[in-house]
């Protein structure tokens, strides 16, 4: 079951309920309890739960998700799309709002949207790269930037994807440092 594989992706291991005590499983070996488990496992538990009951449902609900990224590893953001994604392909009817301040997020989103358009050219190769059911159709995503009390847009309408570099203008920035240091070393060296 997809959605079993990438709720333990996300959690770094199995969620139980040991008599009254929850725990995470992380193998034959290990395993914790969630009073002790990270900050990231803790928070990101509700998210991965309340997605997989809404698939298991199979009832169209609306969610909404402020900040799911919030003290995760960036591999562990991208499989919290990867949910996400699957509640939207599990019930036509079902919807998701998520606020973000992560680039991760929308990158891997924007994977998602584009192995859609890839596969709906070459399905089996695209199926080969991501699982279809994480597909997302272009025309269930919109993304907007929250700036001076207005909204806009960030989606490419062209690309059919988020414009993502709009909230990681700040690499941008830190690039733009370094160039300058490193040429100011270079001079100094010469």
């Amino acid at each position: 079951m997809v959605e079993k594989l990438i709720a333990q992706k996300i959690l770094h291991g199995e969620y139980r309920l040991q008599g009254d005590i929850e725990k995470l499983i992380i193998n034959d070996q290990q395993q914790v309890d969630l009073y002790f488990a990270s900050s990231g496992q803790q928070e990101s538990l509700w998210i991965v739960q309340l997605l997989y009951l809404a698939i298991l449902d199979k009832q169209p609900v609306a969610m909404f998700f402020e900040e799911p990224e919030a003290h995760l590893f960036p591999e562990a953001q991208k499989h919290v799309v990867e949910m996400m994604a699957l509640f939207l392909s599990a019930v036509p009817g079902n919807q998701i709002m998520v606020t973000t301040h992560s680039p991760y997020i929308l990158a891997a989103a924007n994977n998602l949207l584009f192995a859609h358009t890839v596969g709906q050219k070459k399905p089996e190769g695209a199926a080969k790269i991501v699982d279809p059911k994480l597909w997302l159709d272009p025309k269930r995503v919109a993304a907007y930037f929250v700036e001076n009390g207005g909204i806009r847009s960030i989606m490419d309408d062209e690309l059919k994807m988020i414009r993502a570099e709009e909230i990681d203008s700040v690499s941008r920035v830190i690039n733009a440092d370094y160039d300058q240091l490193l040429t100011l070393d270079l001079e100094t060296t010469a």
